[in-house]
């Protein structure tokens, strides 16, 4: 997470919200090195244990996905990253269709003829023209496109790597830059520099160097042509085997064809070197899918965690070392390949954003406490009691000039008003900074009759941290914030008054640092498909579209599954039994604070809107998102209140169920203490933020909102304690369960009684004796099986072990 992060597109509008710049940057953050396993979750069998039958039943949706016409979609890598003018550069390229799926596909390149030779890709080499641009014309399902390569550059570094037997030459040359320019050649693996060579010019600006690639180790290194200020001109990924790796096995004896019901399996396994844990998963193998994923701890350490995006099929290029395996992985560095550690950080060595957590760590910042109103506070300092106890948002005021903002002085204890900047999108433009002055953060967290105390200063603008002792399950924590050198009575005084009146500010704005990702990548065609034949997919015709046919509103179906459902098209109304997802409101809350949109005090006027924003983004969109709140909160409000009123106020809640929440009450009326559940519909996908969706044909239909939003209140109008300071439910660790191993030496259970496990084994600490060895011994299930095994350690010198 300290590497190559990037922002999700956002603009003002969405700037606005949130209670700091900083704040809104992290929330809009997207990290280009994590990525998803993806592990499809089938519908229970209709009939027990028959696993052969695989279907998804997805949530219904008010819109369905407006299908693509297929089209060949090119894309461009320039070795070294640039196309330099007036050099020779070779070029990867990928050609798919428009689900992603790799085609074979051939056009041609000022009369030059190129074409895919792996995988849908390909690579050629170009002289770079001194200036426009360059097209490549390709032919796909009878229409020929012309692509763009990319842009020209008159200014910077070709870089060209090949490989030479036992050696590695790069060739480089200069365009813009001055021969005697200073330049240094950094190989890089795992962000340890392996190899630095000096790099000299001749006159005409170009280079060669070698390195031997015994002096590298087994795995993905990268190549980088750097300044004499440290900044990258020019990089390359590139693979080295030197084939150390190549005897690290984990061998297994005493396997058997196949395994009669509750019959007894004993195997031996074997680790090499200096292991002492092995992990073990044994599985019926007529209970496996088939997977483009096919990789293991090797493939896995070594090649997929350095490369960008998925790899379908990774083992294949461990499958043998000759030209076409090699060229096949080197077309894969150039097409997938990535600057994943910034040189310059390195060379700088700044310290890094996150550290490897070791502990149960809770981190976070201070801010000033900021109190809104809707009125305006020019002049009138005597408002400021009510204005402190209000609980609206700043907004313009009716002739469009700049409003007031108030906030507590740190010293003074008052009110201090300040002309806020000019506004945006009718909303005041907040960019509050941090502390000037640090102060105390107390910490408590209750774990059953234990409670543990934290008392420490902040650093470095208001930031804290602290450790708390590893638990399981859940615990409560309380964080409040005070001035330093503060007496304990004054403080006493301070937590007592208020404490339970979620309606009073906090003395301070405390909030954790959260670094999970909000927005989710697209999955590829080869994530969410099987590898199996197109003749076995069901009849299209049969099966719903694709919006109830994705595996978790994946990009398209998984071939030869069945989908339960019927073809539709056009909008549908939302169904009020199966939201999109469903919250604890206080757990919402406390989310939407800590990414500093709640700024540390529950608004009711505007908790709908942090709810959409911090569950779906921005929607991907800059116009204004449509939000609506549904009714079974006011619902529950409005009978208790109005239940011994007139008939007229029974009849206005009636019309109410019939007709939808229209405002009947102020978004005041409602509590955090009241509210139980937050329920949110929406078509919107965040992983699939680019889908377009057909729109409503029935004008019948008229709640068109990108977002609705459920209040569930407390049952029978209870209620439940709230805070003025932070108070979350704070999760521990899981506990782990023991992994279930029916002993059948004993006695074959009766008929009535069925085994259907399809892991039949798993043990992911098999401790290896002195020797090396591991003996497992477990029962199978209740039918004739084969089985499948697979095995992944680490030796202690960092050597991965795998059976395959």
């Amino acid at each position: 997470m300290n590497f190559c992060v990037t922002e999700h597109p956002y603009w003002q509008k969405d700037r606005d919200r949130f209670y700091s710049a900083k704040m809104a940057h992290d929330f809009f953050r997207q990290y280009g090195t994590i990525h998803s396993r993806v592990v499809p979750v089938y519908e229970r069998p209709e009939e027990a244990g028959d696993f052969h039958e695989r279907y998804f039943q997805s949530r219904p949706k008010e819109r369905v996905r407006k299908e693509e016409k297929d089209r060949l979609v090119v894309g461009f890598f320039s070795e070294g990253g640039h196309l330099v003018a007036g050099t020779r550069c070779r070029v990867a390229f990928e050609a798919t269709n428009t689900k992603g799926e790799q085609v074979t596909a051939s056009g041609n390149l000022d009369g030059k003829v190129i074409r895919t030779s792996h995988h849908g890709r390909g690579v050629f080499d170009v002289m770079v023209p001194q200036s426009g641009k360059l097209q490549a014309e390709f032919t796909y399902l009878g229409k020929t496109t012309r692509f763009d390569l990319p842009a020209v550059e008159p200014v910077g570094c070709a870089l060209m790597l090949e490989s030479h037997g036992q050696q590695i030459q790069a060739r480089m040359a200069l365009k813009g830059m001055p021969s005697h320019t200073n330049c240094l050649a950094v190989i890089l693996q795992g962000g340890v520099c392996r190899k630095s060579i000096p790099i000299k010019w001749d006159e005409q600006g170009e280079a060669t160097v070698t390195c031997e690639k015994s002096e590298l180790p087994t795995g993905v290194n990268d190549f980088i042509v750097v300044n004499g200020q440290g900044r990258p001109l020019a990089d390359r990924l590139f693979f080295v085997n030197n084939h150390d790796l190549d005897d690290a096995k984990v061998t297994i004896d005493g396997m058997a064809d196949e395994y009669s019901p509750y019959s007894l399996i004993a195997l031996d396994f074997h680790a090499p070197h200096d292991a002492e844990t092995i992990s073990i998963a044994v599985r019926d193998q007529s209970a496996e899918s088939p997977s483009f994923d096919d990789g293991n701890i090797m493939t896995e350490l070594l090649l997929s965690s350095e490369l960008k995006g998925f790899i379908p099929y990774p083992s294949y290029y461990f499958e043998a070392d000759d030209e076409e395996h090699a060229l096949a992985l080197d077309l894969l560095m150039m097409v997938q390949g990535w600057r994943r550690y910034d040189i310059g950080d390195l060379l700088a060595d700044r310290p890094l954003r996150y550290s490897p957590e070791q502990d149960i760590t809770i981190d976070g910042q201070v801010y000033k406490t900021k109190y809104f109103d809707d009125r305006d506070y020019s002049g009138n300092e005597e408002w400021a009691d009510e204005f402190f106890n209000s609980g609206g948002i700043a907004n313009l005021s009716d002739d469009g000039e700049e409003g007031k903002m108030a906030s507590r002085d740190e010293d003074s204890d008052k009110a201090v008003f300040k002309d806020n900047v000019a506004p945006v999108d009718d909303r005041y433009y907040m960019n509050y900074g941090q502390l000037k002055h640090e102060v105390t953060v107390e910490g408590e967290l209750i774990l059953g009759t234990d409670v543990y105390t934290v008392s420490t200063n902040t650093k470095r603008g208001g930031n804290f941290s602290f450790h708390v002792p590893p638990f399981y399950g859940k615990g409560i924590l309380t964080m409040s914030a005070h001035k330093q050198g503060e007496s304990d009575e004054a403080i006493r005084k301070k937590q007592a008054k208020g404490r339970l009146d979620e309606d009073q500010y906090p003395d301070f704005y405390v909030k954790r640092h959260l670094f999970y990702p909000i927005f989710a990548k697209k999955y590829s065609y080869y994530q969410c498909h099987l590898p199996w034949d197109e003749s076995i997919v069901a009849d299209a015709e049969t099966m719903e579209l694709a919006d109830t046919a994705r595996l978790s509103t994946m990009d398209t179906t998984l071939k030869s599954v069945e989908i339960k459902g019927k073809r539709r098209r056009g909008r549908h109304s939302i169904d009020y039994t199966r939201p999109l997802c469903s919250y604890d409101a206080v757990d919402l809350y406390n989310l939407a604070t800590d990414y500093g949109l709640s700024y540390g005090k529950f608004n009711s006027s505007t908790f709908p809107d942090q709810v959409a924003m911090l569950l779906l983004g921005n929607l991907n969109t800059s116009r204004s998102i449509t939000l609506k709140t549904s009714t079974n909160y006011y619902l529950t409000y409005l009978e208790n209140l109005y239940k011994d009123s007139t008939e007229t106020a029974r009849d206005s809640i009636e019309l109410m169920k019939i007709g939808g929440y229209d405002s009947l009450l102020g978004f005041q009326e409602i509590k955090l203490k009241r509210l139980k559940a937050i329920h949110l519909f929406s078509d919107f996908e965040l992983r699939n933020e680019d889908i377009p969706m057909v729109p409503a044909q029935d004008s019948s239909i008229s709640n068109d909102h990108d977002v609705t939003i459920d209040y569930h209140s407390m049952l029978n109008d209870a209620v439940r304690p709230t805070f003025r300071d932070r108070w979350m439910i704070f999760p521990g660790i899981y506990e782990p369960d023991n992994f279930y191993h029916p002993d059948y030496s004993i006695a074959t259970p009766p008929e009535q009684v069925k085994d259907y496990r399809r892991t039949l084994y798993w043990n992911p600490n098999a401790r290896l004796d002195e020797n090396g060895d591991y003996h497992a011994r477990f029962y199978n299930n209740g039918k004739t099986t084969k089985i499948s095994i697979s095995t992944a350690g680490v030796t202690k010198s960092g050597e991965p072990l795998t059976n395959y």
